[in-house]
């Protein structure tokens, strides 16, 4: 198998750069994550590599709170809902 070919749900390990692609967010809010342990990373050498498996847990809790919140939370109102005012 050619290394170049290896899809990102096949790595174990992945570099910040590529988790903030795959997760769909910027360096800002990638390194919170990492500073609020919500992904696991460790160093080699000098270089940061973050686990694929904590890019797919922190996925799922999002996911799992999503729904739970939306099965949970009333609807909210609108003032147009309210008066019966359309804008």
């Amino acid at each position: 198998m050619n290394i170049q070919s290896v899809s990102d749900n096949e790595r174990l390990v992945v570099s910040p750069g590529r988790a903030w692609h795959m997760l769909g967010i910027g360096n800002t809010h990638g390194y919170q994550l990492l500073a609020t342990g919500e992904l696991d990373s460790y160093l080699d050498g000098r270089r940061r590599l973050i686990t694929v498996a904590s890019i797919k847990r922190y996925v799922e809790r999002k996911i799992a709170s999503a729904s739970a919140a939306s099965t949970c939370t009333p609807r909210l109102r609108t003032r147009a809902a309210e008066t019966g005012v359309a804008r």
